[in-house]
C-alpha cells in the first residue's frame, strides 16, 4: 500500500519543511467535526509534524507532535475549529530534524460524519476543456477564454491554473492586449435554486496580476428581475498569485428565489495596456 512521507536525506537540510494541503472542504455542519489520521515518526533525529486548518481568514494550529514516537503507526483524532463558517483546507507540515534519520509519514486521513457533506460536486474548474455550463454575455465587448499555462503576455496573468497548479490545468481569463480601454467581458453561471440552509456562499479563486489590471466584479441577479447587484469587487494589481474569495449570498430568508451569478472583468480605462489579464478558477456555491 501507499503512504505519504518526507525523505530527510541530503540535500534536505535542518528545519526544511514540506507542506501537504487538502482540497477545499465545505464548513462543518455541526459540532464534533474531527479528522482522524495515522502517522509514523521513527528515527533518532525526527523533527516535527503539524496539522493546521486554513480558512479565508487565516491559519489555526490544531495539532503538533515532535521527536521520535517509535517504529509504529499511531492514530490521532483531532477536533476541527468550530468557529468557522467558511470553506477550509487541512494542512500537514513536516519539518526535518538535524539529520537523515528523521523520516515522517502519514496515511489514512478521514473526516468524521459530523463534518457533514464536505465536498461539492458542482465545482467548476474547467478541466473538461469547456466553458459549459457558463454562458458568455452577448451585451459585453469581448469574451472570457479557456487557457492552459501562462497567458500570451509577459508580466501579467497566471503561469498555471489553480486546480492542478501546473501548466496542464485549465482556467478562464480575459486577455487585455487587444480590446479597448474600459471594455467589459461578462460570463454567467447557471441559475441556482433558493438557499437551502443557514448560509449560502460563492467561493472562487481569482488572479489579478499586472501594472494595468482593471476591475473584477461579481454580480447577482434574481430570477424574473433585470436588476443586477454588485456583491463583490476588486481592482488593480493584486500580485502574481491565486487568491481566494468567499462571498456571502444570503440564507433561506433573504435568498428565497432562484438567482444567477455573473463575473464581469473590466479593462483599465485610466492606464490601459496588455499588462491587465484577469483569471478565474475553481468556482462553486456552498
Amino acid at each position: 500500500g501507499f503512504y505519504a512521507y518526507i525523505e530527510t536525506s541530503s540535500p534536505v537540510k535542518f528545519n526544511d519543511k514540506a507542506i501537504l494541503t487538502s482540497p477545499s472542504f465545505l464548513p462543518p455542519e455541526s459540532s464534533g467535526c474531527s479528522v482522524t489520521f495515522w502517522y509514523h515518526m521513527y528515527g533518532a533525529t525526527v523533527g516535527k509534524l503539524d496539522l493546521s486548518q486554513v480558512t479565508f481568514w487565516g491559519t489555526t494550529s490544531l495539532w503538533s507532535k515532535t521527536a521520535q514516537q517509535g517504529n509504529k503507526w499511531i492514530s490521532a483524532t483531532v477536533p476541527l475549529a468550530q468557529h468557522t463558517s467558511w470553506v477550509y483546507k487541512l494542512q500537514f507540515a513536516a519539518t526535518r530534524g538535524s539529520s537523515y534519520t528523521g523520516d515522517i509519514a502519514i496515511d489514512d486521513i478521514l473526516l468524521s460524519s459530523a463534518c457533514g457533506c464536505v465536498s461539492c460536486s458542482n465545482v467548476y474548474n474547467f478541466e473538461n476543456g469547456s466553458l459549459i455550463p457558463f454562458v458568455q454575455s452577448k451585451t459585453d465587448n469581448f469574451d472570457w477564454t479557456l487557457r492552459k499555462g501562462p497567458t500570451g503576455s509577459a508580466a501579467t496573468g497566471p503561469t498555471a491554473d489553480h486546480t492542478l497548479g501546473t501548466a496542464l490545468g485549465t482556467y478562464i481569463y480575459l486577455e487585455a492586449s487587444n480590446p479597448s480601454p474600459g471594455d467589459k467581458a461578462i460570463i454567467s453561471m447557471p441559475f441556482a435554486g433558493r438557499a437551502q440552509g443557514p448560509r449560502c456562499n460563492l467561493v472562487f479563486w481569482y488572479h489579478m496580476y499586472g501594472s494595468s489590471t482593471g476591475t473584477l466584479n461579481v454580480r447577482s441577479q434574481k430570477t424574473g428581475s433585470t436588476a443586477l447587484s454588485t456583491i463583490w469587487s476588486k481592482s488593480g494589481n493584486q500580485g502574481n498569485k491565486w487568491l481566494w474569495a468567499v462571498v456571502y449570498l444570503g440564507n433561506t430568508t433573504t435568498l428565497n428565489t432562484a438567482f444567477q451569478i455573473s463575473f464581469e472583468g473590466v479593462l483599465s480605462a485610466t492606464s490601459p495596456s496588455f499588462a491587465g489579464d484577469i483569471a478565474l478558477d475553481d468556482v462553486w456555491l456552498t
